[in-house]
């Protein structure tokens, strides 16, 4: 009975057999994380503490960890631009999916871009469904990837199940035991006392800022949620990485915080354009993802915000599941399209000689903005 006072059907009668005891069952995974052209973690997790074994690529390797119900099993030796089929194994019960090594320079590919989604809605359903779809080599989310809490409790995989399999593993569990998961933080993942960062490990050393290498594309992934002032700790490491990266043929950003959105008055991170932006246009930065404003907005390329050829493209790709900030009258001369009635994500195709961002929209499975950026005379 809701507040109202109207009264649901009563739900149809079920039988079910509990699990026997002693009795081995993988409840989450497999799913791959730091991934790069010849490493790997695949991790699962089993309802009691058991051994675990990947076999991959001609190879066993066992888990380090011993007896545990959260297996993440380092694996190596793997060559670039291959899927490998793997098979996970504990107590007996497998499990399996296929690892794609990060992509040689030359090789053309696409990832997802995704942001504030996990909220266990059909627009992320239908995502989900979609990236699974789309010949995506990973997903790169743009934060606040699970709600409300960001998992917490995590499960005694006994009696109790979180927000990650309600909200997440659910949705995107068939998605992610076949490409590679980069999260980036908002401020959700804050709120899970560490267990984001437990069951999703980062590349890096902080679970906060990191960057990789995916074909002719390098993307740094930064924390809008931890000082980033110049000088700081994580400014340092956004200059030198980009500096060591002026000879990738692309430069890539995904922050949760936006540089530009015309959601409202307030919906930019005047705090992103005034210390970050003058970073990425100094260090040849082509496209910055972004989530935060739950809708869709890409900039035309922009210098010092204003349209300039050469400049930096900024999307906001923050439909991804939970609910809308809707556009109103407000607007920016900076904005080149802009969408807020349906979810999305973007699926970023990377070429030696283009990036093409296609937005695609949940509940049709197709494209309704497009752009392409080509590399320009000022490009180093």
């Amino acid at each position: 009975m809701d507040s109202a006072g109207n009264v649901s059907t009563a739900t149809t009668a079920r039988v079910g057999t509990t699990t026997a005891s002693g009795a081995v069952k993988i409840v989450r995974g497999p799913y791959l994380s730091n991934v790069t052209s010849s490493t790997a973690v695949v991790s699962w997790w089993t309802n009691i503490a058991t051994d675990g074994t990947v076999a991959i690529a001609g190879q066993s390797v066992t888990d380090p960890a011993g007896s545990v119900q959260h297996h993440a099993v380092p694996v190596s030796g793997l060559a670039p631009g291959t899927t490998n089929s793997y098979t996970v194994s504990s107590g007996g019960v497998p499990a399996g999916g296929s690892l794609r090594t990060a992509a040689s320079a030359g090789q053309s590919f696409s990832f997802a871009a995704i942001g504030d989604f996990g909220a266990q809605s059909t627009g992320e359903s239908q995502n989900a469904t979609n990236i699974g779809a789309s010949a995506t080599q990973f997903i790169q989310t743009l934060g606040d990837n699970v709600y409300p809490s960001a998992g917490l409790p995590d499960p005694n995989s006994s009696s109790t199940y979180s927000d990650f399999d309600a909200r997440f593993f659910k949705q995107f569990g068939p998605v992610v035991k076949s490409q590679a998961y980069f999260p980036a933080n908002g401020n959700k993942e804050y709120y899970g006392n560490g267990e984001f960062w437990s069951a999703f490990p980062m590349p890096g050393t902080n679970h906060s800022w990191y960057s990789y290498n995916w074909g002719n594309a390098h993307i740094l992934v930064l924390d809008s949620e931890q000082p980033y002032g110049v000088g700081t700790d994580q400014y340092n490491f956004a200059q030198n990485d980009l500096t060591a990266h002026q000879g990738d043929t692309w430069r890539i950003v995904a922050i949760q915080r936006p540089a530009y959105s015309s959601t409202s008055a307030n919906s930019s991170s005047s705090a992103v354009q005034q210390i970050l932006v003058p970073l990425f246009q100094a260090k040849h930065v082509n496209l910055v993802l972004s989530g935060n404003s739950h809708n869709y907005e890409r900039t035309f390329p922009l210098t010092n915000g204003v349209q300039a050829t050469g400049g930096i493209t900024y999307v906001v790709s923050g439909a991804g599941g939970n609910g809308f900030n809707r556009f109103g009258s407000f607007t920016q001369t900076y904005t080149a399209f802009r969408e807020s009635s349906y979810y999305e994500f973007a699926k970023v195709t990377v070429t030696p000689t283009a990036l093409t961002v296609n937005a695609v929209r949940a509940d049709t499975n197709t494209v309704f903005d497009s752009t392409t950026i080509t590399k320009s005379s000022t490009d180093t």
